[in-house]
């Protein structure tokens, strides 16, 4: 299966705008677990987003690694 980039970028960047609509509803309800969970959903989205924009994201719910190694390479080219 291949996965366009474009459309991988598009997708994490709707997915993460959606979850903190979520957070941002659930906070004014007062749920704070489901905030906490919605927040934590967006910005693993929005980092997979910007992953997305140099390469395919992994599956995982830790983006961080892949984060910073392509931000270190991005410094030093």
């Amino acid at each position: 299966m291949r996965i366009d980039p474009a459309s991988e970028v598009k997708y994490r960047a709707r997915l993460a705008a959606e979850y903190l609509k979520r957070a941002e509803k659930f906070l004014g309800t007062g749920d704070y677990k489901e905030s906490v969970e919605a927040s934590q959903l967006a910005a693993e989205n929005a980092a997979k987003a910007v992953v997305a924009l140099k390469r395919i994201p992994s599956w995982t719910h830790d983006p961080l690694a892949r984060s910073s190694k392509l931000l270190r390479s991005s410094r030093s080219g």
